[in-house]
């Protein structure tokens, strides 16, 4: 009879073993699951400050641009506005 005990309590320990091996790959999955799940969330905020940064480049080139045509249309006035005076000038001494 010591034989069997011995047996049946070896099998009531692997059973408790598998339990929580069991119950570890459970955890695990979840684990993983909710791993996942936040690459993943954070995979689509990476992309949305992505085309965020992309918008700001482009307004930027955008803004470059302006500037640089204001500038010629400001150097444009200013070479207009001599020659006006020039003009202004030699009407004034005739």
């Amino acid at each position: 009879m010591s034989a069997i005990g011995d047996i049946s309590k070896s099998v009531e320990e692997i059973n408790t073993i598998s339990m929580t091996i069991a119950s570890a790959v459970e955890e695990q999955a979840a684990t993983t699951n909710e791993v996942s799940r936040i690459v993943s969330e954070s995979s689509k905020a990476v992309e949305g400050i992505s085309i965020s940064i992309k918008d700001v480049s482009e307004s930027a080139v955008q803004s470059s641009t302006g500037a640089s045509q204001l500038q010629d249309a400001a150097k444009g006035l200013s070479q207009l506005a001599i020659k006006l005076r020039d003009l202004l000038a030699r009407l004034e001494a005739k």
